[in-house]
C-alpha cells in the first residue's frame, strides 16, 4: 500500500488521545492539526478534555489550530467542520477527517459537512481500539463492595493513569475509511429556489413561489419552476404536500445544510 501525502487533521476534541494521535503517525501522515475543542460548564470533564487537547499540540510538533465550539451544537459543529474543509483544500494537501473522538451529533454533523463541501476527496475514517477502559473502570466501581478500599482506590488510580495517558480507548485495532457519497451538483435556479424557502420555510403554493422568485428572476415559468421542485423533492432537498388544490413546498434539513453552505463563504 503506497504512503498517504501529509494532510490537515480535523478533530473533535474529547477524552481521547491514541485514536488521534497514533492515526497522525501512521496511515494518515499528519502536515497539520485542527482541533474542534468543545467548551463545557462541566468542569471536571472539560479539565480532562483539555489535558488532551494540550497533550496533541505538545507532541504533534506540527502547526495546531484549535477552535472553540459548542461541540452538542449540530449547525455550529457543521459549519466550522465545512469551514475548515474548505480553506484547506485550498491548499493542494489532503484533508482527513477523523471521528473516532467526536460525540454522536457531532460526528454526524462532521461527516455531513465532509459530504456537502466542494472537496469530495475529503477521506473520513474511525479508528477501533484495542481496548477500552471506561468498561473497565466501570466494574472496578462495582466491585466496591466486595473488595477492601485500599485494593479498589489503588487499581481505579492504575486505571486513572492509563486513561490520562490514551483516553478512554487505549491503542489501535483498525481503522475504518468511511466511504464519501457524492452530494449531485444542481442549478442556480435551485439555489434560488431553496434560498427562499429557507427565508421563509414554508410556502403555500406554486404560484407564490413564482412570485417570489420573480423579484430576482426576470421570467419564470411555472413549468420549469414544476420540474426543478421535482428534481429538489428527489434529493430529499424539499418536501412537498397537496392541500385544497395547491401545492405545499417546505424545505427539509439537508436542503437548509445545502443553501447555509453558500450563504457562509
Amino acid at each position: 500500500m503506497p504512503q498517504k501525502q501529509a494532510g490537515t487533521h480535523i478533530i473533535a476534541g474529547g477524552l481521547e488521545y491514541d485514536r488521534l494521535f497514533e492515526p497522525m503517525f501512521g496511515d494518515y501522515p499528519i502536515d497539520n492539526l485542527v482541533i474542534l475543542r468543545g467548551v463545557s460548564d462541566y468542569k471536571e470533564p472539560q479539565k480532562l478534555a483539555d489535558h488532551f487537547t494540550k497533550k496533541l499540540e505538545k507532541n504533534v510538533k506540527k502547526e495546531v489550530v484549535i477552535e472553540e465550539i459548542d461541540i452538542y451544537d449540530f449547525e455550529e459543529v457543521f459549519k466550522k467542520t465545512l469551514e475548515s474543509i474548505e480553506e484547506h483544500s485550498a491548499t493542494e494537501k489532503p484533508v482527513y477527517l477523523n471521528i473516532s473522538s467526536a460525540p454522536k451529533l457531532a460526528l454526524v454533523a462532521m461527516i455531513s459537512a465532509a459530504f456537502l463541501s466542494n472537496n469530495s476527496d475529503v477521506e473520513i475514517f474511525y479508528a477501533s481500539p484495542k481496548e477500552y477502559l471506561l468498561p473497565k473502570m466501570l466494574v472496578k466501581l462495582d466491585e466496591a463492595h466486595k473488595k477492601e478500599e485500599k485494593t479498589v482506590i489503588k487499581e481505579l488510580n492504575e486505571l486513572m493513569t492509563k486513561f490520562k495517558d490514551s483516553g478512554f480507548g487505549k491503542g489501535i485495532n483498525s481503522l475504518e475509511q468511511i466511504p464519501m457519497f457524492p452530494v449531485e451538483k444542481i442549478k442556480d435556479i435551485d439555489k434560488k429556489i431553496l434560498k427562499v424557502l429557507n427565508e421563509r420555510k414554508e410556502i403555500k403554493s406554486i404560484s407564490k413561489l413564482i412570485k417570489n422568485l420573480e423579484e430576482t428572476e426576470e421570467e419564470v415559468k411555472r413549468t420549469s419552476i414544476q420540474y426543478r421542485l421535482n428534481k429538489l423533492k428527489e434529493k430529499n432537498l424539499i418536501r412537498t404536500k397537496r392541500e385544497n388544490r395547491e401545492t405545499k413546498i417546505k424545505i427539509e434539513r439537508l436542503g437548509e445544510l445545502y443553501i447555509k453552505r453558500f450563504e457562509w463563504r
